[in-house]
């Protein structure tokens, strides 16, 4: 279910932002459906109808029994709070980079989402995971790019990976 719920949780983040700071990204629920089908199918290596229907109860599963994902408005569903978001993506992330043993994962996600607000609290709670000298590293890219912006999430960074 945790595997589930984080490559879930990346691909809505993909998704966009809804614009609302405190709100997560709205997903329509045939969407959702659709995007768990395939993760189900590929998990479990079942025929598509049989991981369309693990998928309808899963949603159900998720939003009835965990709260974690809430019906927003007639068939949008979003995480009840955009921090499960984050921190799921986070691990998503994080689980790539150990399946496929490149740091590079990680690296790449923060130079592409670097200066986009969505992205943050993501690469935040990611660079905080971080061993000591992934870290250096992570925060050796952010000074790399060499804008104020940077300078400031990388500052942030720091104060996240010491509080972690």
């Amino acid at each position: 279910m945790q595997r589930l719920l984080e490559s879930l949780a990346y691909w809505i983040h993909t998704q966009g932002s809804t614009g609302d700071k405190e709100g997560g990204t709205l997903i329509d629920r045939n969407e959702l459906i659709e995007q768990l089908s395939g993760n189900i199918k590929k998990l479990k290596q079942i025929e598509r109808y049989q991981a369309k229907e693990e998928a309808i109860r899963f949603v159900d599963f998720i939003r009835d029994r965990t709260g974690l994902l809430n019906e927003q408005g007639q068939d949008c569903y979003a995480f009840v709070h955009k921090t499960f978001q984050e921190y799921l993506c986070a691990q998503e992330i994080i689980y790539q980079r150990e399946n496929d043993d490149d740091f590079g994962i990680v690296l790449n996600h923060i130079k592409k989402h670097l200066h986009d607000q969505h992205w943050r609290e993501v690469l935040l709670l990611l660079i905080a995971q971080q061993k000591p000298k992934q870290a250096a590293k992570v925060i050796r890219a952010i000074l790399d790019q060499k804008s104020l912006r940077s300078c400031t999430f990388n500052i942030n960074a720091g104060y996240a990976y010491k509080e972690f």
